[in-house]
């Protein structure tokens, strides 16, 4: 309970009674400092609650969308974007908190494929190969900006960086994107104080792909 003393006599600066303290408006009523403290905080607590629910800001006009709906596109349900249910997202829609740098692995690495390509997402950039299409900046971004369909759809006007092809044909002939054996892979576990695995057999990849060797 806030108490002020009393002082032992009235500065000649306040004297007028209340209409030195309020101001001489006759509505206004002197109020214990405790409980107009009390009012405001309540008042404060409450304040959000009255605020409308945050919604993205509006794309300017003029940008493309982020997906174009093709023959095909979609992933399995329960991913980000079900199958025929392509969500146009733009990054005027970024507020820029940095959640989705934190779980994007390419960052933890020192690659940037999320922060040069939310830069400048119309410029040609290494940046939108380097996405290895986890999902976690779009599962983790608080206005829903679809990360990965921006980079999906700017990959589809650009060129791939020589050695893609390479390594996807590798995969369709190995399963693995970078050469390397089994005793290579091991060396490397060992190394790093982990257990030997097995590398997955190509023929799984086949599978997979509903591709036979023979194709």
């Amino acid at each position: 309970m806030l108490r002020r003393d009393p002082l032992p006599r009235r500065p000649q600066a306040l004297a007028g009674g209340r209409a030195a303290q309020t101001g001489g408006h006759p509505s206004v009523q002197r109020r214990p400092a405790a409980a107009g403290l009390w009012e405001q905080s309540t008042a404060a607590a409450q304040f959000p609650e009255c605020l409308p629910a945050r919604r993205p800001r509006p794309a300017p006009a003029g940008i493309i969308p982020a997906a174009t709906a093709r023959p095909g596109d979609g992933v399995a349900e329960g991913g980000p974007r079900a199958a025929g249910e392509l969500a146009v997202k733009h990054p005027a829609a970024c507020i820029q908190c940095g959640d989705c740098v934190e779980v994007c692995p390419v960052e933890k690495v020192g690659g940037h494929a999320i922060v040069t390509f939310l830069a400048d997402p119309d410029a040609a950039d290494y940046s939108v190969w380097l996405c290895t299409i986890c999902w976690r900046c779009h599962q983790v971004c608080p206005t829903g900006v679809d990360i990965y369909g921006l980079m999906m759809e700017r990959r589809r006007h650009e060129a791939a960086p020589g050695g893609y092809q390479t390594a996807f044909e590798r995969v369709l002939r190995s399963g693995l994107a970078l050469p390397i054996s089994q005793e290579e892979l091991d060396q490397v576990r060992a190394a790093w104080g982990l257990e030997p695995v097995e590398l997955p057999p190509a023929d799984l990849v086949h599978i997979l792909l509903h591709k036979s060797p023979s194709e």
